[in-house]
């Protein structure tokens, strides 16, 4: 019995491999015919009149490096644009990662990958596989819809921006551009879908163009489906940006995950720099490590749109981790698990005020607030794990709107709510921290014999024991008459 069912066993397998040998269906859709310069070789075909074809599913770009200077962009642009115009229509990989510069030098790159590119690439995709090299580019890189740039890791493939006067443009990659080739016209603007870069370097080289730092990523007119992964940008000039979330059309781009900074400039912002105002909610930073010389001013990172979330962050070196409202409306907002060292303000939420603040009493575009009463940029705001390297004036929350200034090296939480009025022009804030530092409301079995506490804190009692509410006074436990 054991031997009957070991070969029946067998016997199956061969069929089902033989079967799938057999079937040509998957390589006969992506097929051009005889192989062309740069193709794959396919059996089109099924039986005794198999042929030898020609798949485009993945193109050599090596096969075309000679031919076009060997300018690794100049090659990528000429297969996406020329040699294989009509199998892009249904997309293509261009594998460039055979192209590799010698040792110690770097491989050139006059123009963007994607010069040339006609039509709204929105029924197709671009994927280029970019080698393990640097590659010194001229100008800024714009990427359009459905087009990936996948490299080889962080360090490995880098893409540099070139030294002295040889730069020109403000960044180094832009996702989407204001052009009806690259991305599709929706009024008053342009979006962009599924614009990917992941598995690369972008190193500034601290190049300024016209005494302005290079940028790293902006994204202007990315949305759907268009995310930034494992990248990382260095030498950013100061005054230059590393990951800039630029403009409210960029709604539900992201996430933005597993990025390393490292440079004088500004580790990332979300902000609207076109038009100075909040942008829509993005699908958030996840996992960034901003490193900056020790001493470095500014903030590492400024948060001036709604609804984003800002989790999984290291910051070294800057004067300030996350600065909240400084610029815009910041409503709803989440930082989840920041830690830093070297940060003299972990997360600062600016006092800030506008009439087109979307917190109470104010309302977004003054609608519904006809004696423009300015309101705090920042509400809502929810900050869950602060941590923060112990020091002298060292602050892991600091709060312009409440005028508290948390010196504990962690916070557990930290919630602002809004501003509610309690009087004629007279407005408290909703507030609620773990911090034993300033008040907050507890809860236990009993707070009597605790001394030490914040005054102004209240304390439920929950096992039905009475009194059931209890306030601090002069640092000390009262209970409330009545209770």
């Amino acid at each position: 019995m054991r031997t009957f069912k070991y070969s029946w066993t067998c016997t199956g397998l061969i069929a089902v491999a033989c079967c799938c040998l057999a079937l040509p269906s998957l390589t006969q859709a992506q097929s051009t015919g005889s192989p062309a310069q740069g193709d794959n070789s396919v059996y089109i075909g099924s039986g005794q009149s198999q042929t030898l074809g020609g798949s485009v599913a993945l193109v050599d770009a090596t096969t075309f490096f000679a031919q076009n200077n060997s300018d690794i962009c100049a090659t990528i642009a000429y297969i996406v644009t020329t040699q294989y115009s009509a199998a892009v229509s249904k997309g293509v990989v261009v594998d460039a990662r055979g192209i590799n510069a010698s040792p110690g030098s770097s491989l050139t790159c006059g123009n963007s990958p994607f010069t040339g590119v006609q039509g709204v690439p929105s029924s197709f995709s671009i994927t280029i596989l970019l080698p393990a090299s640097t590659i010194s580019i001229h100008t800024t890189w714009f990427v359009p819809s459905a087009a990936r740039l996948v490299g080889e890791g962080q360090g490995a493939t880098v893409i540099q921006g070139c030294s002295g006067s040889c730069f020109q443009g403000a960044d180094l990659i832009d996702m989407g551009k204001a052009d009806p080739n690259f991305c599709a016209v929706s009024t008053p603007s342009y979006y962009c879908q599924g614009i990917g870069i992941e598995h690369l370097t972008l190193d500034g080289n601290n190049v300024t163009v016209n005494g302005k730092a290079v940028n790293g990523i902006v994204d202007m007119y990315a949305q759907e489906l268009s995310y930034v992964k494992d990248v990382g940008i260095i030498n950013i000039a100061s005054g230059g940006i590393g990951l800039s979330l630029a403009t409210h059309y960029t709604g539900s781009s992201g996430p933005f995950s597993n990025i390393y900074y490292s440079g004088s400039g500004m580790c990332a912002q979300i902000f609207d720099t076109q038009d100075n105002k909040g942008i829509n909610d993005t699908r958030g930073i996840h996992g960034l490590t901003c490193i900056a010389p020790s001493g470095t001013s500014g903030a590492a990172i400024k948060l001036d749109s709604s609804n984003n979330s800002i989790e999984d962050v290291y910051i070294s070196g800057f004067a300030e981790g996350i600065l909240v409202g400084s610029q815009f409306s910041a409503q709803g907002n989440l930082i989840f698990n920041v830690s830093g060292k070297n940060v003299s303000k972990l997360v600062h939420i600016a006092g800030n005020s506008s009439v087109y603040s979307n917190c109470p009493p104010g309302t977004a575009n003054q609608s519904g607030n006809p004696n423009n009463v300015p309101a705090q940029n920042v509400c809502d705001l929810t900050i869950l794990g602060a941590t923060v390297a112990a020091g002298p004036s060292i602050y892991s929350i600091y709060d312009d709107i409440t005028g508290a200034q948390l010196t504990d090296s962690t916070v557990g939480m930290y919630a602002l709510g809004e501003q509610v009025p309690v009087g004629t022009n007279i407005f408290a804030y909703s507030r609620f921290t773990t911090s034993p530092s300033i008040p907050s409301w507890f809860v236990g079995s009993s707070p009597s014999g605790d001394t030490g506490c914040a005054t102004g804190s209240l304390y439920s009692v929950t096992l039905g024991s009475s009194p059931t509410l209890w306030g601090c006074v002069n640092h000390a436990w009262k209970s409330v008459p009545g209770t």
